[in-house]
């Protein structure tokens, strides 16, 4: 199995570090692509799976929610977050329908390919084909730009966004502040 992923693209601008992240961006330049610092949710879709439809919803949360949209550079001696105005949110299938791999061997390896802080995306989204309309999502995002708490809420807003495009209707969530 293979993952390409594609950098962020688009006008971007830049914030200092936040107090929480320095320490962490530190440890991520000491000890790269720690999989300690991926925070992960697996989802079991079971029925229909709209794919097309899966793919503008998560479009539309990298969109909504900035923080997915984030990379980290050195500039003028000091760690920068960029925020761009879009990154690549190209969701990964993988396909293990009568595969011999099994999907939580599947997810360790999807988890432990590194992430780029420099080129993003530092957001990723797979989805395992388990067959006879089962599925398994998997949300991989860096630690440095989101907690457990904040993937909480981008999985409620997933599935906000996720539910109006298969319905048709307005998703109704509040703008962020």
């Amino acid at each position: 199995m293979s993952i390409s992923i594609k950098k962020a693209t688009g006008p971007s601008r830049s914030f200092p570090l936040l107090a929480s992240q320095t320490g962490m961006w530190l440890d991520e330049q000491l000890h790269a692509a720690a999989p300690a610092h991926i925070v992960s949710a697996c989802l079991k879709v079971r029925g229909p799976l709209h794919r097309a439809v899966l793919q503008v919803s998560v479009d539309r949360l990298a969109t909504r929610h900035e923080n997915l949209r984030v990379t980290f550079n050195i500039e003028s001696g000091g760690a920068k977050q960029w925020v761009h105005d879009e990154i690549d949110t190209q969701i990964v299938y993988i396909d293990l329908r009568g595969a011999s791999q099994t999907l939580d061997s599947a997810i360790y390896q999807v988890l432990m390919a590194p992430m780029s802080l420099e080129s993003g995306p530092l957001f990723r989204v797979t989805l395992f084909d388990l067959g006879a309309d089962e599925n398994a999502l998997l949300f991989a995002i860096h630690h440095l730009v989101a907690d457990h708490q904040s993937t909480d809420r981008l999985l409620q807003d997933f599935y906000a966004l996720y539910q109006a495009e298969v319905t048709g209707r307005p998703d109704l969530l509040a703008p962020l502040a």
